[in-house]
């Protein structure tokens, strides 16, 4: 029998990573949102990130956010460099091991390439290599996982977090829809997985992290197909976590309430409705309090922040899943302990209330 290309990306892996010792992660959509901020997390934190996104056209927000963070580190550095030849002016002696760069970096546009050059030459975006990646694509996510293994020499972390929101009642969702929604949040993921798991495997140790949602543990009407979709991300989290365990594989679900992302808007504008449905008020009262929570919603960074933490093991000693913020954790909390019949009679009144 022939070697396969994972058997020889594997088989380069052990010939790479004694001298190479950076980690490396898979961050699946990173032309927005989580994901754009958990790349630059990442790679603040020394971290190699292959960028996976399907449209490379659409990667400039990416673009942008690395080149201001180049930019940051470069303006920290400049300022670090004068305070240390200020101090050196009246006689401060460095601390040992204090080293500061005389000139800082001059931040360059970065300029994307699909195919795992890195995004620019500064202390952030250096760091972070794009790479084109279709979640649904089977074949395309086996080759770049290959791909990312042969160039970079290891993976360490894989982060699920490509998605989609679709919307709409029961009954007006076409099940084409219902099919495209499963196909991103949860076939894809359950293909990523997969696809990194041999490497980890044989490394014995690595890191999972699931994009879920509060959604994944609270069913909210019009939702049907996100809700149903973060359900199953659940549930396969947690066959995954049980699986992988015995090879120092650490699995975390992330469910995160509203954030300012795009995936909100890009949702409202894909809502399914049909002519004089009975739920088209239901429908409005329930997408005016999904607007104002979106609107009202926390900033992303504090997601990406505690993806990082958990990932390099500054977090997550005991716990499986994390709720975020405190708030919703509260709400999660609630549903568990109170009978449904009462839950749901709370968020009927709310709905209703709104429709009068």
């Amino acid at each position: 029998m022939g070697v396969t290309e994972a058997q020889k990306g594997r088989q380069q892996i052990r010939h790479i990573s004694n001298a190479n010792q950076q980690k490396v992660a898979i961050v699946t959509g990173t032309s927005s949102g989580f994901g754009l901020h958990i790349c630059l997390e990442l790679a603040r934190s020394g971290v190699r990130v292959a960028a996976g996104m399907r449209r490379p056209e659409a990667a400039e927000q990416l673009f942008r956010a690395a080149a201001e963070a180049d930019q940051t580190a470069a303006d920290r550095q400049a300022t670090q460099a004068a305070d240390f030849r200020q101090g050196e002016s009246h006689g401060r002696e460095p601390h040992q091991g204090e080293a500061y760069q005389e000139e800082a970096y001059q931040a360059q546009q970065p300029a994307y390439s699909g195919d795992l050059t890195a995004l620019g030459k500064g202390p952030i975006s250096s760091f972070i290599y794009p790479i084109t990646l279709d979640v649904c694509d089977d074949a395309r996510v086996t080759q770049a996982v290959e791909e990312i293994a042969a160039r970079l020499g290891r993976i360490d972390i894989l982060v699920n977090n490509a998605g989609l929101a679709m919307g709409g009642f029961v009954g007006d969702i076409p099940m084409q829809a219902w099919r495209e929604q499963f196909a991103v949040n949860v076939f894809g993921m359950i293909a990523m997985t997969g696809a990194v798991l041999p490497y980890m495997r044989e490394a014995r140790s690595g890191c999972i992290l699931q994009m879920s949602s509060v959604s994944g543990a609270i069913g909210l009407p019009g939702y049907g197909p996100y809700v149903s979709s973060k359900f199953a991300v659940e549930g396969f989290s947690e066959s995954l976590a049980l699986e992988t365990a015995p090879y120092g594989i650490r699995t975390y679900v992330i469910q995160p309430a509203s954030y300012k992302t795009d995936i909100w808007e890009k949702g409202f504008s894909g809502i399914h409705r049909t002519e004089n449905s009975p739920n088209e008020a239901a429908l409005n009262r329930m997408l005016e309090m999904s607007r104002a929570s979106a609107e009202g919603g926390g900033d992303p960074r504090d997601v990406a922040r505690l993806v990082v933490n958990l990932a390099l093991g500054r977090r997550g000693k005991g716990r499986f899943r994390y709720v975020i913020p405190r708030g919703a954790a509260l709400l999660v909390a609630m549903k568990k302990r109170l009978p449904f019949r009462l839950v749901q009679k709370v968020m009927l009144g709310i709905l209703q209330r709104g429709m009068k």
